[in-house]
């Protein structure tokens, strides 16, 4: 039983506090939606991809996520896990300070 809480509300207060939006690569999920990813992607959220894998064998589901967060136009510059150690550590830090 859940609190009931809007999947936006929660999607607007991660984007707020500078907590980036994932992108599954998991085929039974494929989460967010596209709906969801594109309007994230015009107000400048953060995204990370992730294979949503519990085994190793399921690493691979990383190029799904791939595929389905460009299906959602975010580009390669609002993916936190493909910048550079600098990149990621100023952002991080720009945030711990905002």
């Amino acid at each position: 039983m859940g609190i009931g809480v809007a999947p936006e509300f929660v999607r607007m207060v991660r984007h707020r506090l500078g907590i980036p939006q994932y992108v599954e690569g998991h085929l039974d999920r494929l989460d967010p939606p596209v709906e969801v990813l594109r309007p994230a992607r015009e107000r400048g959220v953060t995204f990370t991809i992730a294979s949503d894998g519990h085994d190793i064998r399921e690493l691979s589901n990383v190029s799904n996520a791939v595929r389905h967060g460009r299906r959602g136009w975010v580009e390669k510059s609002q993916v936190a896990n493909t910048w550079t150690a600098k990149q990621f550590l100023k952002w991080a830090g720009d945030k711990r300070e905002g």
